[in-house]
C-alpha cells in the first residue's frame, strides 16, 4: 500500500513539473487532450482562460488564432445566390478543413463538402451552381473517404459535388464560361480522349465533350465569358487554325472571328461582360487598330476603347456587378489616380483603395453593398487584417471574422 501511495505522489510531482514545463512554452495539442478527444487529467487549466497559452500542432503550427478567415490565397471570387463563393489555394475557412474552395453567406464559412484536391484555377457560374476547373484529381476526398474522381473539373448543386462524363484532355484548364446551355472551357489541351483536335477550347453540351467549331488555337487561352450565345476568349495565341486571331476571339455559333481588327497586342489575362460590353484586362497597351487602352479595354460589338484611361500595371481579373467594373491586380493607378492593386470603374470614372503594407490583392468583387478583396494578407503587421479578404468600407479596411 505504501508504494503504491509513494508512486502516485511521485507521479503527481512528475505532472505538476511537467505542466509547469509546457506554462513555458507553446504547449501541442496532444498535451491536452487524448486521442479520443476527451481533455487529459489534470490538463483543464491549461485550457482555462486564467493561464492562456499558444496551442500548437505537432509541427508547431497554431491551432487557435485570431484569424477564423481563409488559411492560404484566394484567386477568383464569385457571388452566385447571394453568397460569395471564393477558389485558390488554402486548406482552411474559420479553423475548418475545406480545400481550396469554400462559401461566405454575410455571416459564417461553410465548406463545398470536403472541396477539391489541388488549386482552382477558374470559376463560373451555371445557373445557381457553382463549377470549379483546375489542378485537382477528386473532390470530397478526405483522409478517411477515398472521394470522386473528377479530371479537373466539377459542380457543386448547392448540397453536393457532381462530375461531368469523364474529360480526358492532355493538359490544364484556366477558363471556363457558361451560356445558360453549354459550358465551355479553356486552357492549353490540345486533345480530348487522347485523339479529338481540341486545341484550347471544348464544349459541355449536356451529354459529353467536343470541341468548339473545329477549335485549332496555336497556343493557350486563358480567359473567357459569354454575351448571350456568343463566346469571347482571350490569352496569348495569333491563330485559330489557318484563321489569324491576335490574344482574343470570338465563336458565334457557326464560326471564329478576331475581335476587332488585328485582336489586341499582348496576353489577355481576363475577360468580363456587364451584359453588353466586353472587358479585357492584362498586359496589353492597344488594340490591333492603334487604340491605346493600357491594361483594360471595352469592347462594345463594334470596336476596342479604353476605360477611363486605362490602369497603369497588369489586372489579373475582372467582375462586373450592378453596372461596376472591378480590378484587381499589379497596379499602381486607375485613370491617373493612385490606388494599392484595386480600381472600382462605375462608367464614369475611377476610384482606388488605401494600401495594405505587404498584402496582394488577386480579385474584387461587390457582396452586401461593399467591396471585398481576395489574395493573401498573411504577411501584413496588422493582425485583425490577416484573413486574406478584406471588405472595404470606404474608409477602411475589416477582417470577415470579428
Amino acid at each position: 500500500m505504501k508504494s503504491r501511495l509513494k508512486s502516485i505522489a511521485m507521479a503527481l510531482v512528475a505532472l505538476t513539473l511537467a505542466f509547469q514545463n509546457i506554462l513555458a512554452k507553446d504547449v501541442p495539442m496532444s498535451a491536452i487532450v487524448n486521442p479520443d478527444g476527451s481533455v487529459k487529467s489534470g490538463a483543464e487549466r491549461l485550457a482555462s482562460p486564467m493561464e492562456p497559452i499558444a496551442l500548437v500542432n505537432e509541427s508547431g503550427e497554431a491551432i487557435f488564432t485570431t484569424v477564423d478567415d481563409i488559411e492560404g490565397q484566394i484567386t477568383h471570387m464569385l457571388v452566385i445566390d447571394g453568397k460569395l463563393y471564393v477558389g485558390g489555394l488554402f486548406e482552411k475557412a474559420d479553423r475548418r478543413v475545406v480545400n481550396n474552395v469554400a462559401v461566405w453567406d454575410g455571416t459564417k464559412w461553410s465548406g463545398l463538402g470536403k472541396g477539391v484536391d489541388g488549386i482552382v484555377k477558374a470559376m463560373c457560374a451555371m445557373g445557381k451552381d457553382l463549377v470549379v476547373a483546375g489542378d485537382f484529381s477528386y473532390v470530397n476526398k478526405s483522409d478517411d473517404a477515398p472521394g470522386i474522381e473528377a479530371n479537373r473539373i466539377a459542380r457543386w448543386d448547392g448540397k453536393k459535388w457532381n462530375t461531368f462524363a469523364k474529360l480526358n484532355i492532355d493538359r490544364e484548364i484556366f477558363a471556363l464560361a457558361y451560356d445558360g446551355k453549354t459550358l465551355y472551357i479553356g486552357g492549353n489541351f490540345k486533345k480530348l480522349e487522347g485523339k479529338t483536335d481540341a486545341a484550347s477550347v471544348a464544349m459541355w453540351d449536356g451529354k459529353g465533350w467536343k470541341p468548339v467549331g473545329g477549335s485549332k488555337f496555336d497556343k493557350t487561352v486563358l480567359a473567357m465569358t459569354c454575351v448571350g450565345k456568343t463566346l469571347y476568349v482571350g490569352g496569348f495565341f495569333t491563330t485559330i487554325g489557318d484563321e489569324p486571331a491576335s490574344n482574343v476571339a470570338m465563336w458565334d455559333g457557326k464560326a471564329w472571328s478576331e475581335v476587332g481588327k488585328r485582336g489586341i497586342d499582348n496576353t489577355v489575362k481576363a475577360l468580363a461582360n456587364d451584359g453588353k460590353n466586353v472587358y479585357a484586362a492584362g498586359g496589353f497597351f492597344k488594340a490591333g487598330d492603334g487604340t491605346e487602352m493600357k491594361g483594360l479595354g471595352m469592347w462594345d460589338g463594334t470596336k476596342w476603347s479604353p476605360v477611363g484611361g486605362g490602369v497603369d500595371g497588369e489586372v489579373y481579373s475582372i467582375n462586373c456587378i450592378d453596372g461596376k467594373v472591378y480590378v484587381a491586380g499589379n497596379i499602381s493607378n486607375v485613370g491617373g489616380k493612385k490606388t494599392y492593386q484595386v480600381g472600382v470603374w462605375d462608367g464614369k470614372e475611377w476610384s482606388g483603395v488605401p494600401e495594405v503594407i505587404y498584402a496582394q490583392f488577386k480579385t474584387a468583387v461587390l457582396f452586401g453593398g461593399a467591396l471585398h478583396i481576395g489574395g493573401s494578407t498573411s504577411d501584413t503587421k496588422e493582425e485583425n487584417l490577416k484573413g486574406n479578404i478584406l471588405k472595404f468600407t470606404g474608409s477602411a479596411y475589416e477582417g470577415l471574422a470579428k
